[in-house]
């Protein structure tokens, strides 16, 4: 039910930004700031140095060129790590920052993109039901979380 939590930061900030379009554009650059500020503070809380989070790296910057949406890596991220809290909140902040993407949309087509987005992010969540595999590979699944990140990140800084 936590997961669920993290995921209501990206409905509350479409419905924040659909209130205050105008001032939000002045402020775009700042949330490409935070955004990728964010990312970063959840890849260190999770990064443990080894051989194996460094093949995970590489496979999520090479992943995040076919699945784009950052809601898959964060529910793989909860899925693995648990629902700790701090994580849950940074992905509920992620989603305030994240969803002045969403401005200019219709209707309609917001409702389709976070219908994407929630699907997209509770499939990940299948792997709690593979314990075994989750206890055995977690370090190269956060990995993975971490290289999705730094991609977008590179992502943000290359459109500015």
């Amino acid at each position: 039910m936590i997961e669920i939590l993290s995921f209501l930061g990206l409905i509350f900030g479409i419905f924040i930004s659909k209130i205050s379009k105008e001032e939000l554009k002045d402020w775009e650059r700042y949330f490409d700031v935070a955004y990728s500020f964010l990312l970063i503070i959840i890849a260190v809380l999770i990064f443990d140095f080894s051989y194996m989070i460094l093949l995970g790296i590489l496979i999520g910057f090479f992943l995040y060129f076919i699945l784009k949406n950052i809601y898959f890596y964060f529910g793989l991220l909860l899925s693995v790590n648990g629902f700790v809290l701090p994580l849950v909140v940074l992905i509920f902040i992620i989603g305030l920052v994240y969803s002045r993407k969403f401005i200019d949309l219709t209707r309609e087509r917001i409702i389709l993109e976070v219908m994407k987005s929630f699907v997209i992010f509770i499939i990940p969540f299948v792997l709690v039901f593979f314990g075994d595999f989750v206890l055995s590979y977690n370090v190269i699944l956060n990995g993975i979380c971490i290289g999705a990140f730094l991609h977008a990140i590179k992502e943000y800084i290359k459109r500015h």
